[in-house]
């Protein structure tokens, strides 16, 4: 039977409140709402699962009690319910099944004896909770049940990581759901601290890995749906069997920080069988075979589900099997109607400590890059690049511009509250006034600039994107994180830092490499909240920042075969310029992704010292380029053209900026071309819009486009230099000089 003509209506009024009600409070608590389709495939899989693993013939519909507990097989939790698709697509398929069983005159009966009794929900928002039981009621009234009541429908209103929530009464064996993903948790109880750092029975810990610190210097594993993974694992600890099925974020899959969460799923549960639905639009993923990716939801953060089973507490790991769903929002979704989750989720993964990702990853290349080099172990000091947390006040593309609006934060004639209705009238939350932070206050800032007679010397040329040159008012008033000694140095003209990133996305070349001799801003290749670029300056404060006993090996290799006399052949800017030669070699880039994807990048070195100059030099010639230190031939439109809104646009191999308003003639190769996930022609110009472009900034594009033509130019002529050596195995040795081949 189809029930449910009155369900849509229900799911449109609780969107339709999501929408109305204080955003800040809705995202502070991630609260959306889950696809119906993605709820009733993920309770098709438990019930399939209760079946299958446990021996209950009617799956979710299955009455009996445990021998061992005297309590119910069967107990359904969903922790955070919402207006209840999970709940309802659980009575759905507890009434399928008692229809296929020949049982239909027995459900009227059933659902205040045997099944209301074994179904709970827990909701923070009342509003939410109360559609949840309307909709479970409109359920029953089209199964032909009209009198069931809201006080019979157990969901509580509360929190559910918190201790009082929960009673000694509370077993359940199965728990479903959609938790809410927030980074900056709004949720900081004691009581789910305490479980996510070890405390419970058995204990778990997210925060170790076999009793091993993490030793991380940002973790995520405050987000809600992580303390939501812990909170369900309690339960199922509790019940000592069961079924968890949670839609989540998808970072818990592969991101480095959460493998002490990895391990204790993997520790607590038999099976993992989990579906990586893709649709991250700040990872920008995408499929060779699918390349258009939409998320099930309408959020920009990609999701999964995650099938975990639990029949007892073995000494064994989980075995875990994974599959990827790609393409549109209606493709996804018809597959997930069509297909079991078992059988899309077929693939085997074989997971290995360190990390224990939860990816298929190609191990033979693992064990040879593990012995690469380490860029951060070859740097004594490295940093994060810069989080000003308040970009729009503090970086302008002119020098003046921006001190104009400096000297408005400043002026003492505007009050602290037409200050922030001027430069923070979209902040979110409420804990502080508009703009302020735990760790920042306007009025204190305002304050100090104030008190600062040389404020106007403040601004410092800055990278904000790749080929981006920009000014920042550079006082810790202002910047929420500068990483000072560093960022002073690359101020000064001193050094040069080379850019690198852990974390790379999936379906998509491993170009997150860069170079920089100033100031740099956190989003320089990728503008997301899983991590930042580390910046590795070659000199600190004058003094070289390598650790040369690392290099001794491969210059001792290189002097006594070819440069016998040579007192120092791989000096910094040599040795920076060899390392960035290499991070642009095909070779590595495709040997390598797997791991590229989830570690810092190791540098390999080259066997023969010809090949090492021979790089050298071609590293070198990138590296200037892409500090827009050579010159461009060719021309581009006079001054004076504005970039109009809704361009730069590409058309017949034109770089347009308005209507019929063509700057500059270029390939599909270069208009495409990516650094870290910025397409950098089309970047340039899209933060331009609105502005008249003067003769610099067409210079400056001009030197953008040759950058970009000899970049690509020079990379193949690395990957042919290395290829002519015997290919990369035989040309490159580790990081104690053996060879890979």
């Amino acid at each position: 039977m189809n029930a449910g003509s009155s369900l849509p209506q229900l799911a449109d009024n609780f969107e339709a409140r999501l929408a109305q009600a204080d955003d800040s409070l809705r995202r502070r608590h991630g609260v959306y709402y889950t696809p119906p389709e993605v709820a009733a495939a993920m309770i098709r899989a438990v019930d399939q699962k209760l079946r299958t693993d446990f021996g209950l013939q009617l799956g979710l519909a299955d009455d009996s009690v445990r021998a061992d507990t005297k309590l119910p097989h069967v107990t359904i939790l969903d922790p955070a319910c919402g207006d209840g698709v999970f709940l309802e697509a659980a009575v759905r398929q507890i009434y399928q099944n008692y229809v296929e069983a020949g049982k239909r005159n027995a459900w009227p009966a059933a659902i205040r004896k045997k099944i209301l009794p074994r179904l709970f929900g827990c909701e923070l928002f009342p509003e939410a909770g109360a559609d949840a039981k309307r909709r479970l009621i409109a359920f029953f009234s089209e199964t032909g049940v009209d009198d069931v009541s809201a006080e019979e429908i157990q969901i509580r209103t509360g929190d559910a990581l918190a201790e009082e929530t929960w009673s000694e009464a509370d077993v359940f064996s199965v728990i479903v759901g959609n938790p809410p993903y927030a980074a900056t948790s709004a949720n900081r109880g004691t009581w789910i601290k305490s479980l996510m750092t070890g405390g419970g029975e058995p204990s778990r810990n997210y925060y170790e890995v076999a009793g091993e610190p993490l030793r991380e210097k940002k973790l995520w594993l405050h987000d809600d749906y992580v303390q939501f993974f812990r909170l369900a694992q309690w339960h199922l600890d509790r019940s000592g069997l069961g079924v968890l099925a949670f839609l989540t974020n998808h970072g818990y899959l592969d991101n480095p920080t959460f493998r002490g969460m990895r391990w204790e799923l993997l520790r607590g549960f038999d099976q993992l069988q989990l579906i990586d639905l893709h649709g991250n639009v700040k990872k920008r993923e995408k499929s060779e075979a699918t390349p258009d990716d939409e998320n099930v939801f309408d959020i920009e953060q990609g999701v999964a589900i995650g099938l975990f089973t639990k029949r007892g507490e073995g000494e064994r790991l989980a075995a875990v099997c994974r599959g990827d769903v790609w393409g549109t929002r209606s493709a996804k979704l018809e597959r997930l109607q069509q297909q079991s989750l078992e059988k899309i989720a077929r693939k085997k993964i074989k997971v290995l400590p360190p990390h224990y990702f939860f990816l298929a990853r190609n191990e033979a290349r693992t064990s040879e890059y593990e012995r690469g080099l380490p860029i951060l172990e070859l740097f004594d000091k490295y940093a994060s690049a810069v989080v000003t947390a308040r970009d729009k006040i503090v970086i302008d593309h002119d020098r003046e511009t921006l001190l104009e609006r400096i000297g408005k934060f400043r002026d003492e004639r505007l009050s602290d509250d037409e200050i922030r209705e001027l430069y923070f009238s979209s902040s979110r939350g409420s804990k502080y006034p508009p703009g302020d932070t735990r760790s920042w206050k306007l009025a204190a800032a305002r304050a100090s600039l104030r008190a600062d007679d040389q404020w106007r010397e403040r601004p410092m040329r800055c990278l904000y994107r790749p080929f981006d040159y920009r000014w920042i008012y550079w006082t810790p008033e202002m910047i929420d994180w500068p990483r000072g000694e560093i960022m002073r140095s690359l101020a000064a003209g001193e050094t040069i830092g080379l850019i690198v990133r852990r974390q790379m996305p999936s379906g998509q070349e491993c170009n997150y490499f860069g170079v920089t001799d100033a100031i740099t801003l956190d989003g320089i290749l990728r503008s997301d909240n899983r991590g930042n670029e580390s910046i590795l300056p070659l000199g600190v404060a004058g003094q070289s920042n390598l650790n040369e006993r690392l290099l001794q090996v491969h210059e001792k290799r290189w002097a006594s075969k070819k440069t016998r006399g040579l007192e120092r052949i791989l000096p910094p800017q040599r040795l920076a310029a060899l390392a960035y030669a290499i991070f642009h070699a095909n070779d590595y880039r495709e040997r390598y992704a797997d791991q590229l994807r989830v570690e810092y990048p190791r540098l390999f070195f080259p066997q023969k010292w010809e090949l090492a100059a021979k790089l050298a030099g071609m590293g070198q010639r990138l590296i200037d380029l892409h500090l827009l230190r050579e010159s461009a031939p060719g021309d581009l439109l006079t001054p004076g053209c504005e970039v109009a809104r809704g361009y730069p646009k590409y058309l017949d191999e034109k770089v347009l900026t308005a209507k019929n308003q063509p700057i500059a003639e270029v390939s599909p190769e270069l208009w495409k071309y990516r650094f870290g996930v910025h397409q950098v022609l089309e970047k340039w110009l899209k933060d331009r819009r609105g502005q008249v472009l003067t003769g610099d900034d067409l210079a400056i594009y001009r030197k953008i486009i040759a950058a970009v033509k000899t970049t690509i130019e020079i990379r193949r002529q690395i990957d042919a230099a290395i290829e002519k050596s015997g290919g990369w195995a035989a040309a490159m040795v580790d990081r104690d000089g053996r060879t890979l081949a």
